[in-house]
């Protein structure tokens, strides 16, 4: 675990700094604060509590894995996996539906149709099933994965009515085709 601090309490009421145990040690930005403590936990690892660090969980922001991959901490042939928390994928998907609701190249109705609270709802339960259920599933890893992306890929497709690639466990196939209401304007790929 580490800690960096860009601020002292005591310096800030005028104490020098051979005064006291000063608390700052860190200059940068505070947007590097994070990749440099979750780099210094893998370089150490070893040393303190003698482990490899193969997978990272991350939040979606990529410059931490980038500075993982950067500064190599167990070797340049040493690949460390970077996993998406379900919390941060889902945070990540509903704000890039949330950016394209806002895309002025779209008329408003159908940005308004894709924003809808409810609408955004079923989006999030969608991808909550597919990861609950391909989770349970007995199958390898690798294979869940790639069935979970396919899972999400499709789940648009399937909130608006076409339940071509929808597998059985998810629906039943009932509701109104909405998407070529949704092509017609770019919305979604055809």
């Amino acid at each position: 675990m580490g800690v960096k601090n860009k601020y002292c309490f005591l310096c800030a009421r005028g104490r020098k700094e051979e005064d006291h145990d000063c608390f700052r040690n860190w200059s940068k930005t505070s947007t590097a604060m994070e990749s440099a403590i979750v780099g210094e936990g893998f370089k150490n690892s070893i040393t303190r509590h003698n482990l490899i660090y193969g997978k990272l969980i991350g939040d979606g922001d990529s410059s931490v894995y980038k500075h993982l991959v950067e500064i190599a901490p167990y070797g340049p042939s040493f690949y460390i996996k970077k996993i998406e928390c379900r919390n941060h994928l889902l945070r990540n998907f509903i704000n890039k539906l949330s950016d394209l609701s806002k895309d002025t190249k779209y008329s408003k109705p159908h940005r308004e149709y894709v924003s809808n609270p409810s609408m955004l709802g079923r989006f999030r339960n969608a991808v909550i099933r597919a990861i609950a259920y391909r989770k349970s599933e007995n199958n390898a890893l690798d294979d869940k994965i790639d069935n979970l992306k396919k899972d999400i890929l499709n789940s648009p497709y399937h909130i608006f009515g076409r339940h071509v690639h929808c597998k059985d466990y998810f629906c039943k196939g009932s509701d109104e085709n909405k998407v070529m209401f949704l092509i017609c304007y770019l919305l979604i790929p055809y």
